[in-house]
C-alpha cells in the first residue's frame, strides 16, 4: 500500500497457485487483501494467456520462500525481457550466475528491501531497461530450441562411440 499511494496506477497481479509445501496460503491472502484496492489474483493461467500476462507485465516479483530447482517462471520472465526480483536462495542465484540472467535479489521474507527494490526499479529507467536487455540477449542465448540442439548433438556424441 505504501507503494499505491506514490504511484497511482501500480497494480499487482497474482498468478498462480499455491506452492505444495504451503497449501491454502493464496487463499489465506486472498481473503487477507480482498477489500485492498490494485491487488488481483488471476490463479492458475494457461499457457495460452501467459504471453500476454508477461507482455502486459512491467516487474516480475517472485518472493519466494523455497526453492526444489531452477523456477521456470524466471525462464519465463527473462525470456520476455522482464527486471525479475526474487529472494536470494542458493537454486536460484546459480541458475541466474550459470545462465547470465541479471535478477534481483532480495531476503527472502524481507518487506522493506522487496518494496525498495520494486520503487528503485520504478524510478530508475535507465536500469530497468538494462537489466531487461541482459536477460532477454541472455535468455536468447538459451533458447529452448538452442538446449534441444545440444541435447540432440550430446546424444550423438555419446551414441557414435563405437566399443572396442
Amino acid at each position: 500500500t505504501e507503494l499505491r499511494k506514490k504511484y497511482k496506477n501500480l497494480e499487482l497481479i497474482i498468478a498462480g497457485g499455491s506452492h505444495p509445501n504451503y497449501p491454502g496460503y493464496l487463499d489465506f491472502l486472498k481473503e487477507k487483501y480482498k477489500f485492498v484496492r490494485g491487488i488481483k489474483f488471476l490463479g492458475y493461467v494457461p499457457n495460452n494467456k501467459l504471453p500476454k500476462l508477461f507482455l502486459s507485465s512491467s516487474i516480475i516479483v517472485l518472493p519466494y520462500l523455497t526453492s526444489t530447482g531452477t523456477s521456470g517462471v524466471v525462464h519465463l520472465a527473462v525470456s520476455y525481457g522482464k527486471p525479475v526480483i526474487i529472494s536470494r536462495l542458493q537454486d536460484i542465484e546459480a541458475t541466474a550466475r550459470e545462465e547470465g540472467y541479471k535478477l534481483v535479489f532480495v531476503k527472502k521474507n524481507n518487506k522493506t528491501e522487496l518494496k525498495n527494490a520494486i520503487e528503485k526499479l520504478l524510478k530508475n529507467k535507465k536500469l530497468y531497461l538494462k537489466i531487461a536487455k541482459i536477460n532477454l540477449e541472455a535468455s536468447e542465448r538459451h533458447s529452448f530450441s538452442k538446449v534441444a540442439k545440444m541435447y540432440v548433438n550430446l546424444y550423438t556424441q555419446l551414441t557414435s562411440f563405437k566399443s572396442g
